[in-house]
């Protein structure tokens, strides 16, 4: 499963009216009104593995309600991002396609869905096999009762792209749903994930009514759904407590299908647009003081979160800092950022020091050091006063060499990817080429089209360490743990230690792709670190890797160069962990067999290497007794522990020598 959060976001001015809001949601009904027969989206598949044969895109609306439901005034076109929940002038969207129209060269019944029915609706393209309802059904091998819909034109992109579907009245022309989609897998569609509600999982046979096409090798389970998601709270809102003048924001997080709807109340009264997942409250003020709950409502079932109570300070205090500041280390050139948070009524106000000096007009709480260099380092301090009092707290500056990282290697393409039993995923190698140690962590990275508010960031280590020593690489894998990493490959063919970052979302594109890596303290888009990778269509199975001496990525790895060998699951060829042919096969034991002469060990070998057998009756020995000492000729060895008979148990180790 792969995903990105769901969020969204919807800030209240003075009296509880909307300032602005934004929301940046993956799947969620964009109306408070309620949706007729509660429509949702529930699979979209944007690559297929073979077109020539098989199909080309689709997607599923399923209606989740008791009531049939017209769809003759819906709407519906990919990409774009709208406002949540505005009114769309449809007729001025030349790329906005009627499903009535769309019905009509399709099918001769009338443009409805049935209660608890799923419509597919398929992309045509010319020469393609599946273009009849007919056709998309045996590529499935569906049932004549299956509505196929085909539409022309409008394909999903498989990377960063959207379904939105509109209603239209004779007033306005209504967003009523919207399901933003992330990476493609190649020939798997995107489906809910029945926990949760969210288009967020990669359909995978035998799971959740998903089947392997019959003339292809794409899964997906297209015209059946799980059935609906039970409404639940997971999280939020969450009490707050400000002082007057500032900002106040409550969150809340919940799941289910249809997605739910979302109406904050303040002291049992609803405000009007505040229809996202979070609330802010700018300026506060007495009167905002009180009891806010939200309503959630999928149409199917109704809940209402526990009361959140915002409290407003008006009473005087003392300036004093909540969150104090953090010394600050950036690459030449980059912006520093400085933040500090406090609390006092009345408000405090801010002025910054560079060692120990006034900054002019820095009398924020947050201070910027832009085009950081050797003359900028140094201690920063901040004053924080109010009439009552005043205080203040310092941090340091520091200039830190930039990064000699490389990306040496990636696999966009594995063969299996999409096999009953494996969940392989793509990757990316990364190489420290310098001489320090460079810690990985809240470094970013993105794919095309790239972007850094939407990059991944390594965050997966509770220490905020993720060291990449000079000379080692590190491994950043999408969609699975380091153990499934290994098990993949084969531990004993890994470097040991090896730095494997795992991270949901952003997998490589096989047709083609780009990696753009940014450090932990970039802010812009162009502050990326060089050099950028792009390559072009991967072979299935074979990753591509960096020519050092041509400074060219894309050449296909090949057994037995550079390191490469083939994965333990699937075959699959590459040199994970490795930059040349120094690659080092850890021993493993295989087989351990009690026989009258004794207790024989076969162990995993690196031929031309010597290895030492060694025994003891306890793991945690410190006297481990020799046994063998061996050469490998070939991938594995036997030796004989003659001293075994009549000993209860024993514990061998494998030790390589130089």
């Amino acid at each position: 499963m792969q995903s990105k959060p769901n969020s969204g976001a919807l800030t209240m001015g003075k009296r509880g009216w909307p300032a602005r809001f934004c929301a940046a949601v993956l799947l969620v009904v964009l109306s408070a009104a309620p949706m007729s027969g509660q429509l949702a989206i529930t699979e979209v598949m944007t690559q297929s593995t073979g077109v020539a044969e098989g199909g080309d895109d689709f997607w599923e609306l399923t209606n989740f309600g008791a009531e049939p439901v017209d769809l003759s005034d819906y709407w519906f076109r990919d990409g774009l991002s709208y406002s949540f929940g505005v009114s769309v002038a449809v007729a001025a969207d030349v790329q906005a396609v009627s499903l009535a129209t769309l019905w009509e060269g399709s099918r001769t019944d009338a443009a409805r869905i049935e209660p608890g029915e799923s419509v597919v609706f398929a992309r045509t393209r010319a020469n393609v096999f599946a273009n009849t309802p007919d056709n998309f059904r045996a590529w499935w091998g569906l049932g004549p009762e299956v509505k196929v819909v085909f539409y022309t034109g409008y394909g999903l992109d498989e990377v960063n792209d959207a379904v939105n579907l509109w209603q239209e009245t004779p007033e306005q022309a209504m967003l009523k749903y919207r399901t933003e989609l992330f990476e493609a897998e190649t020939g798997r569609s995107f489906t809910y994930n029945p926990a949760t509600g969210l288009l967020d999982t990669y359909s995978t046979p035998g799971e959740d009514g998903a089947e392997v096409a019959l003339t292809t090798g794409d899964i997906a389970s297209p015209g059946t759904h799980m059935g609906p998601v039970p409404l639940r709270i997971d999280s939020g809102p969450a009490s707050v407590a400000v002082d007057g003048g500032l900002s106040a924001t409550f969150n809340v997080r919940a799941y289910g299908l249809p997605v739910p709807r979302y109406q904050w109340h303040f002291n049992g009264e609803p405000i009007a647009g505040a229809v996202l997942p979070t609330l802010t409250i700018v300026a506060a003020e007495i009167s905002d003081a009180g009891e806010y709950t939200v309503e959630l409502d999928t149409g199917l079932e109704r809940l209402v979160t526990s009361p959140a109570m915002l409290t407003v300070n008006t009473q005087a205090s003392c300036a004093t800092i909540v969150l104090p500041l953090a010394d600050v280390e950036v690459t030449p050139d980059q912006t520093a950022v400085f933040r500090v948070e406090a609390r006092g009524y009345p408000l405090p106000t801010f002025q910054w020091q560079f060692n120990n000096v006034d900054l002019p007009g820095k009398t924020s709480s947050e201070l910027r050091v832009p085009g950081v260099d050797a003359s900028l380092t140094g201690l920063y301090t901040v004053k924080v006063s109010n009439p009552l009092c005043s205080t203040h707290a310092s941090a340091w500056l520091r200039v830190a060499p930039n990064a000699n990282l490389v990306v040496t290697e990636a696999m966009a393409n594995p063969t299996n990817k999409i096999a009953v039993g494996y969940n392989h995923n793509t990757w990316w190698e990364l190489t420290n080429r310098g001489s320090n140690t460079v810690n990985l962590f809240g470094y970013r990275w993105d794919d095309r089209p790239t972007s850094l508010p939407d990059a991944v960031v390594f965050t997966n280590s509770p220490s905020r360490n993720l060291p990449l020593l000079p000379g080692r690489s590190a491994i950043i894998v999408s969609g699975m743990t380091p153990e499934a990493f290994k098990r993949w490959w084969g531990e004993e063919n890994l470097p040991e230690d090896l730095l494997i970052i795992s991270h949901n979302g952003n997998g490589l594109n096989s047709l083609g792709d780009e990696i753009k890596l940014w450090n932990s303290t970039a802010l812009t888009e162009g502050e990326f670190l060089a050099p950028v990778v792009n390559f072009g269509p991967s072979p299935a199975g074979v990753s591509l890797w960096f020519d050092p001496v041509e400074a060219e990525f894309g050449e296909p790895s090949v057994l037995g160069e550079r390191g490469a060998f083939h994965a333990v699951e699937a075959g699959d060829i590459g040199s994970p962990g490795w930059t040349s042919n120094n690659r080092v096969v850890r021993p493993k034991v295989t087989s351990t067999r009690r026989a009258p002469e004794g207790v024989f060990v076969t162990w995993k070998t690196q031929p031309g290497r010597a290895y030492e057998l060694r025994r003891s009756d306890t793991p945690q020995g410190s006297n481990w007794a020799l046994v063998s000492v061996q050469t490998a000729t070939t991938s594995s060895l036997t030796a004989l522990d003659a001293s075994a008979n009549g000993v209860p148990q024993r514990f061998y180790k494998i030790v390589m020598l130089p």
